[in-house]
């Protein structure tokens, strides 16, 4: 009989900005090496159809700017004035610096991703799948727990088979044994002698072998069930909850709350209060053109405050299409022009197996009529 191969996966989840960015490691029976997929290939998203028309979501052309008194809100005389004190602290001299200070890493159950301040009395612009997951790659993530959940059975059901067939084997090597005690006829002990010896080593060889695979396929099941427990935990805080933790540009952490949701876009609405606040003025995306220079602004993979640049690449089906670079982590920060301003927020990334996928974001201006009687109302 071959030696079982172990063929278990533990699923350990990343939740770093784009919802679950989940990795499934694949303990393989052939080479005994660790395989990781990633799951934020191309096919967490829907396609996006070139079909509908860009310029139906966008507002009226001679429209530079949108204007939702932005700068002109009333704020606490006695409130902190988080705004002097980050340009104090870090002086921008560009438009794409500014912006920056008012980019923030937003911190919840699901992990980090990205937002910035729409006003200068908190309001602060995000994904919703940053608070709540992606409901593709939740999805994804909740078929593999079950193709691993059915594996395990499989294989603790093939352990049983194998140590029953240890017990049997081991009872008719002791059986053997007692016949050639009793044999009389020295060359024939010595050659059935020779054979039990042979028996018994490969036995034994079995035996370890089977012990070894066993002992770490259950480290690796208790690993996976510790790991299904804390993602089915944040998983559920993440559905309900409605305070999170922003980091700011020099690393203070604050709290802020959420004010809405997007019943139909990829967008949140948080807000911290009583502070004054850097903030990226919007402009109408509309008024962009191909080709254009833009930055995305946010926190990938795990890094706060980095900026990446590229040029709009198209427009398609509602979203800005461009080549800058968009990692999990980006999504809700600002895309912006290199004027400092912010035409849309970063949102999801289509990704292929052969080279580098462009990044999308919703125009600002569906943020802006989303929320505008909050942000016209503080």
């Amino acid at each position: 009989m071959k030696t079982i191969r172990i063929i278990f996966c533990i699923i350990i989840v990343f939740f770093v900005a784009d919802t679950t960015f989940t990795k499934i490691y694949c303990l393989e029976g052939d080479d005994d090496n660790y395989y990781s997929e990633d799951l934020t290939e191309e096919d967490d998203y829907e396609e996006i159809s070139e079909a509908d028309d860009y310029e139906e979501i966008s507002e009226e052309d001679d429209v530079d700017d949108i204007s939702f008194q932005s700068d002109s809100f009333s704020v606490n005389s006695g409130a902190k004035d988080l705004e002097a004190e980050l340009f104090d602290r870090y002086n921008p001299t560009g438009a794409v610096e500014k912006a920056s200070i008012a980019t923030v890493t937003v911190k919840t159950s699901m992990g980090t991703g990205s937002g910035f301040f729409i006003t200068s009395n908190g309001y602060i612009i995000t994904n919703k799948h940053v608070l709540r997951g992606d409901k593709n790659q939740l999805a994804k993530a909740k078929k593999h727990i079950n193709k691993i959940d059915s594996d395990a059975k499989k294989y603790k059901k093939l352990f049983a088979a194998e140590e029953k067939l240890l017990e049997k084997r081991e009872k008719q090597l002791k059986d053997y044994k007692e016949k050639i005690d009793k044999l009389t006829y020295i060359p024939l002990k010595e050659a059935e002698t020779e054979k039990y010896k042979m028996a018994y080593d490969n036995y034994l060889r079995r035996k370890e072998n089977f012990s070894s695979q066993k002992q770490e396929f259950l480290s690796n099941l208790d690993s996976y069930s510790n790991a299904k427990d804390d993602y089915s935990y944040n998983v559920a805080v993440g559905a309900l909850s409605s305070n999170f933790t922003i980091i700011i540009k020099d690393g203070r952490e604050f709290d802020v709350y959420l004010v809405a949701e997007s019943k139909d876009a990829d967008l949140a609405l948080l807000k911290i209060d009583d502070i004054i606040t850097p903030f990226i003025k919007p402009a109408m995306s509309r008024q962009t053109s191909q080709g254009q220079d833009v930055y995305a602004i946010g926190s990938p993979i795990g890094l706060r405050d980095s900026v990446s640049s590229g040029i709009i690449s198209g427009y398609e089906n509602g979203y800005i299409k461009t080549n800058a670079q968009i990692y999990p982590g980006n999504s809700g920060g600002p895309l912006i022009t290199d004027d400092g301003k912010v035409i849309g927020v970063n949102t999801l990334k289509m990704l292929t197996r052969n080279f580098e996928g462009l990044g999308f974001a919703i125009p600002i201006e569906i943020a802006v009529s989303e929320f505008e009687s909050y942000l016209n109302n503080p």
